[in-house]
């Protein structure tokens, strides 16, 4: 698996769920205060990516159902979204660094496309990496699927459509405008890249702090 600049930091800190989680959550108290560093924390996009919710402050978080790093990180993420205001919009895109992830973006797209990816997003982790099934062909998927209440035929005949196949292709091309090196990454806004550390949160914080000064400071000038 291909890892960003700051996997060193997972690696240490972050491979055993339960240390790992506790370290994460440093974002949340005192140490959040810290400046990021620059090619240590972050990096800068260039150029800088569009969003899909102007005068909102978007967090990407790019990611693969099958990484075991971002199951470990997905508990803190959620209590971290949970924290979140209505001025910033949490988004999950699935990449792939080779064809074997693809059917998991697949997976991804099809929940969504039937209204059931949150409410099922930890079931995908759990099957993959406490049951060990790793739900990589569409009969496997469709099979637990159904044991989730979606319909069989619904679920596969969604997973092949042409709106799953394009959303597919956009996610790869994000991932190539964003110069991803690894999963899980988290964006803020398209401006900025971040890796996993032990500050993740605080680092995230950071960003969406000085992207909300932004916004109240142009809406601050329009009003004049």
């Amino acid at each position: 698996m291909k890892h960003n600049i700051l996997t060193r930091f997972f690696t240490r800190a972050l491979f055993s769920t339960a240390l790992g989680l506790g370290l994460l959550g440093v974002g949340f108290g005192a140490s959040a205060q810290k400046v990021p560093e620059e090619g240590v924390d972050y990096r800068i996009l260039k150029p800088t990516q569009p969003t899909e919710s102007p005068n909102k402050i978007e967090v990407i978080e790019f990611f693969w159902y099958g990484c075991p790093h971002c199951n470990a990180l997905e508990p803190a993420l959620n209590e971290w979204i949970k924290r979140q205001g209505p001025d910033v919009v949490i988004k999950h895109v699935p990449a792939a660094f080779s064809n074997a992830w693809m059917p998991h973006q697949r997976l991804y797209y099809t929940l969504e496309a039937l209204g059931k990816e949150t409410e099922l997003r930890s079931k995908v982790f759990g099957t993959i990496h406490n049951e060990r099934n790793m739900l990589n062909t569409p009969e496997a998927m469709a099979d637990w699927a159904a044991k989730n209440g979606i319909d069989r035929k619904k679920f596969l005949d969604t997973y092949n459509s042409f709106t799953v196949q394009a959303k597919v292709q956009r996610a790869g091309q994000m991932s190539l405008a964003y110069g991803l090196e690894g999963v899980p990454s988290i964006s803020v806004n398209g401006k900025v890249v971040l890796g996993l550390g032990p500050n993740t949160f605080g680092n995230i914080d950071y960003f969406v702090n000085a992207e909300r000064a932004l916004l109240n400071k142009s809406a601050a000038a329009k009003k004049g």
